[in-house]
């Protein structure tokens, strides 16, 4: 709508051109001749050279260059916008881990999965991937940790996150993800761990996740 005003203001100004004598006035240009700095800012013009001048800016500024000008503006502006739209609504999921240790016939990391995709999604599945096989996340939550209090009788239990973890708009989850993976095989891992991720938009990608140190068993809570 900006350029469209403009355009047309344009033409009214072209339209209501006035010349005084042979000077045109034309604002932020000097004399070509030697003039006074006092005086006003002028190019001084045969009123032929204006009437050159004038028909060459209207020769262009006919109403089907008007008209296509206004086109390729609206063009420019939905391929902006659809850009736009795009960069921020694709899927765009990162997954950091916090801690993570070994158990017999199990692999624990404490991670975050964060959507910073506009739109919602859901994560299915994440695997661990070996060269030789792909080690699931469990769907089904487990308690890897207990931790009783001397003071009182309770017990506080850590649940292993539940799949599919569904993230809303610009949203995040945290929590321990549950891999069953024999001794032998976790033994050999190290960052980064190669892992495949399954969600309900598009199909499964590959992301390497990177980790300080292995954490002790006590240390994860």
């Amino acid at each position: 709508m900006n350029h469209i005003i403009f355009v047309l203001l344009l033409l009214f100004l072209l339209n209501n051109l006035t010349v005084t004598g042979n000077t045109l006035l034309v604002p932020n240009y000097r004399k070509i001749a030697k003039v006074n700095e006092t005086e006003p800012l002028s190019i001084e013009l045969s009123k032929n050279e204006i009437s050159i001048v004038t028909n060459s800016i209207h020769k262009y500024l006919t109403k089907d260059n008007i008209t296509l000008a206004i086109a390729l503006l609206g063009a420019f502006g939905n391929i902006g916008t659809w850009i736009f739209n795009y960069l921020h609504s694709r899927r765009n999921i990162s997954i950091q881990i916090i801690k993570i240790c070994r158990i017999p016939n199990a692999l624990i990391a404490y991670s975050i999965i964060q959507n910073h995709s506009r739109n919602p999604i859901s994560i299915n599945d994440i695997s661990i991937k070996t060269p030789e096989h792909l080690y699931t996340s469990n769907n089904v939550p487990q308690i890897p940790f207990q931790r009783g209090y001397d003071h009182c009788s309770i017990t506080r239990k850590y649940i292993s996150m539940p799949f599919p973890v569904n993230l809303g708009s610009l949203s995040g989850a945290s929590g321990y993800i549950y891999f069953e993976i024999p001794s032998d095989v976790s033994e050999n891992l190290s960052a980064p761990l190669t892992v495949q991720i399954s969600t309900n938009r598009g199909n499964s990608f590959q992301m390497k996740l990177v980790f300080d140190t292995w954490t002790p068993w006590d240390e994860m809570l």
